[in-house]
């Protein structure tokens, strides 16, 4: 019997203490898609996730302004982000 590798990839990488790297390499492949879902278009590829830290999650925006918008709509992102399964307690966002 088979068993499909993209379930035996996470086990693996808990097994090697590389969990928080698999979950920070979905979270970037994933981001535009969450952030449209999100906050919409307009914010596509203004940001990008740079690490996740103490449950903490770090993203990088294209400048001071966007790095406000973003933070005055932290919550829908934070929720878009719960919905695909990864579990943080804050997000800051950086320039």
């Amino acid at each position: 019997m088979w068993t499909r590798i993209k379930k035996i990839i996470p086990q693996k990488a808990k097994r090697f203490g590389l969990d928080n790297e698999l979950k920070i390499l979905n979270l970037k492949n994933d981001w535009d898609k969450i952030v449209v879902e999100a906050l919409g278009d307009k914010f596509k590829k203004k940001s990008e996730t740079t690490n996740l830290k103490s449950d903490i999650l770090y993203v990088r925006c294209q400048n001071a302004i966007w790095a406000g918008e973003f933070q005055l709509r932290r919550e829908k992102l934070f929720e878009a982000i719960k919905n695909h399964k990864i579990n943080i307690k804050q997000i800051k966002f950086i320039f």
